[in-house]
């Protein structure tokens, strides 16, 4: 049995540029970057098509756990989707 919680993405707004190419940002506690040190975040690879920036205490959350991430249709501002959430799974053992 497992149980689904969703997190919404704060900067579901915000793209970060980095030499040139514009990342889409996750965080479930800044509402933008500059709330923070640079050093606070983080680049997140291999669950969305493109590399995500996100923040290291939302990584504390998502780390071990099957993401499902929700996003907001494309507009012809950006060329990816923003990411308004996250839906985290979480297994929970079977009890006899």
């Amino acid at each position: 049995m497992s149980k689904t919680f969703t997190l919404p993405n704060l900067c579901s707004h915000v793209r970060i540029a980095v030499d040139g190419k514009a990342f889409r940002v996750f965080s479930i506690k800044y509402t933008h970057p500059k709330e923070t040190s640079e050093d606070e975040w983080t680049l997140l690879r291999g669950t969305t098509e493109h590399p995500i920036i996100v923040d290291k205490e939302t990584m504390k959350m998502l780390a071990g756990h099957e993401l499902q991430w929700l996003y907001k249709d494309d507009t012809t501002l950006n060329t990816e989707p923003s990411i308004m959430a996250c839906e985290i799974v979480k297994k929970e053992l079977d009890t006899i």
